[in-house]
């Protein structure tokens, strides 16, 4: 099987501006451990927006400026959908260095606890504290990480359209639980796959064997499938192979995921010119052991995504 290239989301940088020049100790009301020294940020250095459940904060700031041309400085962000932790980024100013979460189980190495967020007076708060490692373009592993801890405390963040791609899908399993909402698509002529990833190593791929519109105005439409089926049907994978971090696209490499074979049905309740929305139950097996029995899934797809 061919290996499949997608552009990956890029954290949106909610804007630009004079960087507040801090140093490290100075008085502030936010707090960024980095490698161990420790920073304090006015609210001037932070810009962060809630568009429905995708939240977006950024952190920049330049450092007391020793070449003119050139300033030294940070931007850190951290994104969320749902509540859901879904990655963060570095930009290191001096050295032109990019850092990230991995691209498939950001919650290996970085962990978000302490999560609040109120919708009606959109207060803000989490701890946040892990390893963001180098991006690289051409995927090579061991290019360096950075520790970073701290914790933000925000208040009204301002509603801004974050220009975000609002897909997502989600099912429970017992104790276990899948909300993927980073996405990737690839296409044919015929067909469209759709690859929601988890922060903790799972994917769910859902294909679809025609464009959104062709699949009619009678609604619901249910479709069942098996391991063996090839259109219209859900698979799910489990990350196995050696984490990393890209800069510019994600590679969905065969060899790197665990396929646990899928059997149930979904069913499509509500299509629009760019959206499809339904609900799903299957059985995951593991050989010939069933060890989750999805319940409650749903999913909600826009035809074409704005971030990716």
């Amino acid at each position: 099987m061919k290996k499949l290239l997608f552009l990956i989301p890029a954290l949106l940088l909610l804007g630009c501006g004079n960087d507040p020049e801090v140093e490290p100790d100075e008085v502030g009301p936010l707090k960024i451990e980095i490698e161990g020294k420790a920073y304090h940020f006015f609210p001037e250095a932070v810009e962060a927006g809630v568009d429905e459940n995708n939240i977006s904060v950024f952190v920049h700031y330049a450092t007391k400026k020793t070449d003119p041309a050139f300033p030294v400085g940070y931007g850190i962000g951290w994104s969320f959908s749902d509540g859901h932790f879904t990655e963060a980024v570095m930009s290191y100013i001096k050295d032109g260095e990019n850092y990230g979460t991995y691209d498939f189980n950001p919650a290996e190495t970085f962990s978000i606890k302490n999560y609040r967020f109120d919708p009606d007076t959109r207060k803000l708060s989490f701890d946040y504290e892990g390893k963001l490692h180098g991006k690289s373009h051409e995927l090579k592993t061991n290019l360096g990480s950075i520790t970073i801890k701290g914790s933000i405390d925000l208040d009204n963040i301002p509603q801004k359209s974050l220009q975000s791609d609002k897909s997502y899908a989600t099912f429970h399993a017992g104790n276990f639980s899948f909300y993927g909402c980073k996405r990737i698509m690839g296409s044919t002529s015929e067909a469209t796959s759709h690859h929601l990833f988890s922060n903790d190593g799972y994917r769910l791929m859902f294909i679809f064997d025609r464009p959104f519109p062709q699949y009619g105005a009678t609604l619901p439409l249910t479709y069942e499938f098996d391991a063996q089926s090839t259109g219209n049907r859900i698979s799910f994978f489990q990350f196995t192979g050696t984490p990393y971090s890209s800069d510019v696209k994600i590679v969905i490499k065969p060899e790197d995921w665990k396929e646990y074979p899928c059997s149930g049905s979904f069913t499509i309740e509500k299509i629009t010119e760019d959206r499809i929305k339904g609900t799903f139950s299957m059985d995951i097996q593991d050989g010939d052991k069933v060890i989750h029995k999805t319940e409650d899934g749903e999913f909600l797809f826009r035809s074409k995504s704005t971030s990716m």
